[in-house]
């Protein structure tokens, strides 16, 4: 049983970077000190971006940041489903649809692309909604294929890789 406590964005307050869009698929990691909100921003292949938001709590209220990824800026038609990752040392979002699945590092306080970073692609554009995590030294890809349109029916799964830098190659366990 779910219940709202919270509302991220007021209509006065969401973000406008994409017009005529509702931030969607909300990632939050503590950085620091500060809670990081990273969401989509979805309208076309050609105009879909990230953003991101902060706030001294978990549960807000969160002070926009604006777009952190323009996937326009970089090529790339499905730039939502974010993800943050630290590997430790550095700060990293993973993201895509089923127009690829990439990784960019960001700066140390997460609110922006670190200088000089360009998104790899780790996957193709047959996964979704990606996620990484690390354990013993190895990094694990986790994403989605198929779809859920069909519901509890639907041939949506989970499935995982495996890589021994973040940047990959990650390989499943038939590689």
């Amino acid at each position: 049983n779910w219940s709202m406590t919270v509302t991220v964005f007021s209509d006065e307050t969401k973000p406008t970077f994409i017009s005529g869009v509702t931030p969607t698929s909300p990632d939050i990691a503590k950085v620091g000190d500060r809670y990081l909100l990273y969401y989509s921003m979805y309208k076309s292949a050609a105009a879909s971006g990230i953003g991101v938001a902060e706030s001294d709590l978990a549960t807000g209220p969160f002070t926009d940041k604006g777009k952190l990824i323009l996937g326009s800026d970089y090529g790339i038609s499905g730039a939502v489903s974010p993800s943050f990752f630290n590997d430790g040392s550095d700060n990293y979002l993973v993201f895509g649809n089923f127009a690829g699945i990439y990784l960019i590092k960001l700066s140390a306080d997460g609110l922006s692309v670190a200088a000089g970073a360009s998104p790899v692609k780790l996957a193709s554009e047959h996964f979704d909604a990606p996620y990484i995590m690390q354990k013993e030294g190895k990094f694990y890809l986790f994403a989605s294929v198929g779809t859920a349109a069909g519901g509890a029916d639907s041939p949506c799964q989970q499935v995982v890789a495996r890589a021994d830098n973040v940047t990959g190659p990650y390989l499943d366990r038939d590689s």
